[in-house]
């Protein structure tokens, strides 16, 4: 069942929080990736984390920070437990095996929790250093029974999935707010984009760049023979998915296209675009805020945002794009409803025939087994993360070499206010990332909220 540990562990659940000294304060560091993708679900944690201790006595300390501030506030703050995306950055397991050589402990929480193919389950199930994970948070038992035996785990579901139902979805913009955001007129059809070609830019730019960090987090050679072919078919497939809609865009006028780009994409391209066309573009802005106005959602086959728009109540389109839908969640998504498009002029009957006729063809039996499967039990997953973190902390009772002092807290706040002030102004960087840093400002902001609304 979600939420219930694996026997190997059982341990951890028959230890009772209220075991742990009521003098000690266990600082758990969150690192997260990417303010749009990553900070309301990991606030909402915190603040779940704060609630239960309370709840049972585990005092707690709880920091989000940048992940690229890991090494730097790790060493002045001395966390008893460092919460991470993933640990197949052999650079970054450094830093995690130095937090555990000092009396630390590793969760995972994984950032995607779905891969889309068996190749790329394998990878991020078995391709990590097992020996640093005290406890893997699985999204659903699918991705649970993969992980070997040697990983403690549990499933938790995730984080982000929590906007879309009470109370959490209290925290997501009025539909109204965002119609005037975007200056879109609610009486004419609104179609969302989800992009989702992260590696397309790499045939272009940055080409060594991609082949570093691939060998740097292991990337299984079967899943990626050769990058740079792979990148240029990536390409070819993206230039298309503009296309089609480029064409959309000019024969149908009246329908309002709003376009949200993968975080890892290079968002020159859509800048580019859209100042050729009549598309909007969305940027500062979150996934829960772009389903608040779909009238039907465009995405490639493979997109964790086709799921995620079922979630949210919103029909989707899936358009076949390059070498996807193989096998896996994937290829499983893909068999949900509407058999994907493959050709431009698909693609513009079924858009047109989604807005004339609306949402009679979904098909929901099939999406909420796909749910089910691949993305867990909803909702309420940040309360079991939260829980599955502090039953660990009462469990094992992590003791840090030393506690930080004065001048390292001093030397944290300056950190964090340093980095926040390098990133006031949202750009791009080296390879057409748009405002990614974790801002300390935006964390407090959303941590602040999830408080409020947990009270």
């Amino acid at each position: 069942d979600s939420g219930t540990l694996w026997e190997a562990e059982s341990k951890l659940m028959t230890v009772s929080p209220l075991a742990t000294p009521k003098a000690t304060a266990y600082r758990i560091l969150i690192l997260a990736d990417h303010t749009f993708r990553d900070i309301p679900g990991v606030a909402l944690v915190k603040a779940q984390i704060e609630k239960y201790s309370l709840e049972t006595g585990v005092l707690v300390e709880v920091l989000i920070c940048d992940i690229h501030l890991f090494d730097a506030i790790s060493d002045r703050w001395h966390p008893h437990m460092v919460v991470i995306p993933h640990l197949h950055d052999k650079g970054r397991n450094g830093l995690v095996d130095r937090v555990r050589r000092r009396g630390g402990l590793c969760v995972v929480l994984p950032t995607e929790g779905r891969p889309n193919t068996e190749e790329a389950m394998h990878w991020a199930a078995n391709d990590f250093a097992h020996e640093l994970c005290d406890l893997f948070l699985c999204w659903s038992n699918e991705f649970a029974l993969r992980l070997p035996d040697s990983i403690i785990r549990t499933v938790t579901g995730c984080q982000r999935f929590d906007f879309y139902f009470s109370p959490v979805e209290k925290l997501v913009d009025d539909k109204q707010v965002v119609l005037s955001k975007y200056g879109l007129d609610a009486s004419r059809p609104i179609i969302t984009v989800a992009s989702s070609f992260p590696y397309a830019k790499f045939a272009r730019h940055s080409t060594d760049f991609l082949i570093r960090d691939f060998e740097n987090l292991g990337v299984n050679k079967g899943r990626v023979k050769d990058p740079v072919v792979w990148v240029r078919a990536e390409a070819e497939a993206f230039t298309r998915f503009q296309a089609w809609i480029r064409v959309l865009a000019c024969e149908y006028p009246d329908y309002q296209i709003i376009v949200k780009p993968h975080p890892a994409e290079d968002v020159r391209d859509w800048i580019k675009f859209c100042g050729e066309t009549h598309v909007d573009l969305m940027l500062n802005d979150y996934i829960f805020n772009l389903f608040q106005v779909s009238t039907v959602h465009v995405a490639r086959v493979d997109c964790m945002t086709i799921p995620e728009a079922w979630i949210a109540g919103v029909s989707v389109i899936q358009c076949r794009l390059g070498d996807v839908g193989k096998s896996g969640p994937g290829r499983d998504a893909a068999g949900v409803g509407s058999l994907p498009v493959s050709e431009p002029g698909d693609f513009i009957y079924y858009v047109a025939d989604h807005i004339k006729y609306g949402h009679d063809g979904d098909d929901e039996v099939g999406q909420e087994q796909y749910i089910s499967k691949w993305l867990g039990t909803m909702p309420d997953s940040s309360y079991r993360i939260a829980k599955a973190i502090l039953d660990l902390l009462a469990s094992k009772q992590p003791k840090t070499f030393k506690e930080p002092d004065l001048n390292g807290m001093a030397e944290i706040h300056n950190i964090l206010v340093n980095h926040s002030n390098e990133h006031a102004v949202p750009k791009t960087d080296s390879i057409g990332q748009f405002a990614k840093s974790v801002r300390y400002e935006a964390v407090q902001d959303w941590t602040n909220r999830a408080r409020a609304l947990l009270k």
